[in-house]
């Protein structure tokens, strides 16, 4: 029986029900390294709604196969009020991000050297190139950084080798359209920050690439 849960969650569940005791043995590394990811999930996803000892009793008895010690229905209806609770959080959030994004999607527009498409993208040019252009059905090679307006880098190809890809892959890669739009204006040689405004895709969030262009065929 389900309540809600991703089946992908369920069969962590079923997988890591067994706590291991004897980690010296292969089956008990990979029940442990199980039921850790399985925890560091819910933490994730539910941080301090569950309570842990409860979760334990529970995978225990779903694990023997034991009747569940609240009746079906009652879990049931709590699952539903969870979702509902979730969903209403999951909307504030997104609006909040939305407002502050506008925001600095707006502040930033006003910056020297930043240069806005139709779409709402914004870029800056930092070294400019004077290679080939980029084509919708070229092959790139190009090093990228994505990082968030407060400065984390989320990825990062410059200390390795630059990969490449096809232009209409980049869609793919970074969840929005807008990226390959960008990307097709640009030549070898050039240097670019690119703003992408934010979407569903990416939490209401600005998602801020800086792309090199390295080759193109």
């Amino acid at each position: 029986m389900k309540f809600g849960w991703s089946l992908a969650l369920a069969g962590l569940v079923v997988a890591g029900a067994a706590f291991a005791q004897d980690t010296s043995t292969d089956k008990g590394k990979v029940s442990y390294a199980v039921g850790y990811d399985l925890g560091a999930k819910m933490k994730a996803q539910s941080g301090t709604d569950l309570d842990i000892n409860t979760v334990v009793k529970a995978l225990q008895d779903g694990f023997a196969g034991r009747a569940t010690a609240v009746p079906e229905d009652q879990l049931r209806g709590a699952m539903e009020k969870y979702a509902e609770k979730k969903k209403g959080e999951a909307e504030q959030e997104l609006a909040a991000n939305k407002r502050t994004s506008d925001a600095f999607m707006a502040s930033n527009r006003s910056k020297k050297g930043i240069l806005a498409l139709p779409s709402g993208v914004q870029y800056q040019v930092i070294d400019e190139g004077s290679g080939k252009q980029v084509t919708a059905n070229a092959e790139v090679t190009m090093h990228f950084r994505i990082s968030k307006t407060d400065g984390q880098e989320l990825r990062s190809t410059f200390a390795g080798p630059p990969p490449s890809l096809k232009t209409a892959e980049l869609t793919q890669v970074s969840g929005n359209g807008n990226l390959a739009e960008v990307v097709q204006r640009m030549k070898v040689g050039d240097y670019w920050r690119v703003f992408l405004p934010p979407d569903q895709n990416t939490n209401n969030l600005v998602v801020i690439w800086e792309i090199k262009i390295v080759d193109v065929k």
